[in-house]
């Protein structure tokens, strides 16, 4: 028996394989290392602005009345922040001055066991000629520490206006630590940033003191953030 052409066509085979379409995905290594060389270029282009731009973003000094209440030097390198403390007392009146910390400096404790960083601040503080009273509270071993204490001692003493002196590169996370409690006080916080003696921080690449202060405080700013 015959089939026609019809037939023939209809008819399906057996046994076939279905075709199976496979996708390809087209990768240009040229493309890819030109970016990526594009990209690394940028960054050494551009590598000060962006050095700079981490540093600076650490600094959040405010703008200064001509008189405040109290000034508060916070404890740590006492050297520095006593000698900028000096150059704001002639331009800026204060009707109160208060060192705190309660850190001794290790290297100190074989000759001056009772003495603490406070102390040192003082002690610099009368070298520039600051004849004030100075009043000294040997308490606070980090910066939440020492607003705490400062907050309590402004409600007791009704002080409403204060100045916070530390560290340039301090200077933001002293804004985030003592901005908010004190403001729900009412108390204005200033704060006014000392340079360091060790490093230059317009451009505190250029020295190991630099990099470490600059890490340490953005490891203390994610610390703080998530504490």
């Amino acid at each position: 028996m015959l089939f026609s052409e019809l037939d023939l066509v209809k008819t399906p085979r057996l046994n076939q394989t279905p075709k199976t379409r496979i996708l390809s995905f087209s990768f240009k290594p040229s493309k890819f290392l030109l970016g990526s060389i594009l990209f690394l270029f940028l960054l050494f282009a551009l590598r000060i602005e962006i050095l700079k731009g981490l540093g600076n973003f650490l600094i959040c000094e405010t703008t200064l009345p001509k008189q405040m209440e109290a000034a508060f030097v916070l404890s740590g390198n006492s050297f520095d922040r006593a000698n900028h403390f000096a150059s704001l007392h002639e331009k800026y009146t204060f009707n109160q001055i208060v060192c705190t910390g309660g850190n001794q400096i290790p290297d100190m404790k074989s000759c001056c066991p009772t003495t603490y960083e406070c102390d040192f601040t003082q002690i610099q503080m009368r070298r520039k000629g600051i004849l004030d009273s100075i009043l000294k509270i040997r308490e606070g071993t980090s910066t939440k520490e020492e607003a705490a204490i400062i907050l309590s001692y402004c409600k007791k003493n009704h002080i409403d206006s204060i100045l916070i002196v530390s560290n340039l590169f301090h200077t933001r996370r002293i804004h985030g630590v003592f901005s908010e409690q004190f403001k729900k006080q009412n108390i204005h916080v200033f704060i006014s940033g000392a340079p360091d003696s060790k490093y230059e921080e317009a451009n505190w690449w250029n020295s190991e003191n630099g990099l470490i202060a600059l890490n340490n405080e953005y490891i203390k700013l994610l610390y703080y953030f998530f504490k």
